[in-house]
């Protein structure tokens, strides 16, 4: 089985929002960066200081190309739907992981 690593960056603000759609969908495991700092593409700077307030997090997920593609159908959803919330997410390859996570499924 090919396995993906999904990572997912988005408004701190909405992280409430994506854990639950995370659970949701089923997810039960992730790991989640609390505090990046960036600018987006179609988003103000986020630097958590009084000129570019907020902040960013992300979350990544480890799954299987199934899986993969139907969280981030899900997350296209999101994005139409909360644009301020500077939604984005890619996928990589997992080319190898620890041995008692090689099962992992959604």
């Amino acid at each position: 089985m090919k396995m993906k690593a999904l990572h997912i960056i988005f408004a701190d603000t909405f992280g409430d929002e994506m854990i639950a759609e995370m659970k949701n969908m089923g997810v039960t495991a992730y790991t989640i960066i609390p505090e990046l700092f960036g600018r987006g593409l179609s988003t103000e700077p986020r630097f958590n200081n009084h000129v570019w307030p907020g902040k960013n997090m992300m979350m990544i997920i480890l799954c299987d190309e199934k899986s993969a593609a139907r969280i981030m159908e899900r997350l296209n959803t999101l994005r139409e739907e909360n644009p301020v919330e500077a939604i984005v997410f890619w996928t990589t390859p997992l080319l190898d992981i620890s041995v008692h996570d090689k099962k992992i499924t959604l």
